[in-house]
């Protein structure tokens, strides 16, 4: 039933594809929405609701899906346990933007690195919206960071990787 938050439509959702939802509480989890589109996957929908609370969507090691913040939580590494790595480029972020070509909500300066949110993102309803992912974001400073290392396997994509004194987003892909 519309309009509804987004947490009722991200828990009807999990009710639909027989998934537990682990986050009972994100960003803009209040924000009432009035649209639904039956050609969207339902794996759209999570990326939308995951993009406007400024996390990522995952499924944690108990089966349930949490919505995930960027850096909830961060582990130190050693940079002598990488047999080899390479260092990228800094990125600070000092803006989020979201421009659908017809609304344009933005906050911060673009001395740093801007998020963009996607235009394509329907959940996206207004500038408090906004204002509430910057305010989660804004300063987040990190690294581009190649390496190969035997790592704790319980490191999840989003979590911070302290190597050297410097922040790294952890992305990363294992072998076994």
């Amino acid at each position: 039933n519309y309009p509804a938050t987004m947490l009722e439509v991200l828990q009807d959702i999990c009710t639909k594809v027989g998934v537990e939802l682990g986050s009972t509480s994100f960003l803009n989890d209040d924000k009432q929405i009035a649209v639904y589109d039956n050609t969207v996957s339902a794996r759209t929908y999570l990326s939308y609701i995951a993009e406007q609370a400024g996390g990522i969507a995952v499924i944690g090691r108990d089966g349930k899906l949490y919505i995930k913040t960027i850096g909830e939580s961060s582990v130190t590494l050693p940079l002598k346990l990488f047999k080899t790595f390479k260092w990228g480029e800094k990125f600070k972020i000092t803006r989020v933007r979201y421009d659908d070509g017809i609304q344009l909500f933005e906050k911060g300066d673009t001395t740093g690195n801007t998020v963009y949110i996607s235009q394509d993102n329907m959940y996206i309803v207004d500038q408090e919206q906004i204002d509430n992912i910057y305010n989660a974001l804004k300063d987040l400073e990190f690294y581009s960071f190649e390496g190969e290392s035997i790592i704790d396997p319980a490191l999840d994509t989003g979590d911070i990787v302290v190597i050297d004194g410097k922040n790294v987003i952890y992305q990363g892909s294992m072998q076994f």
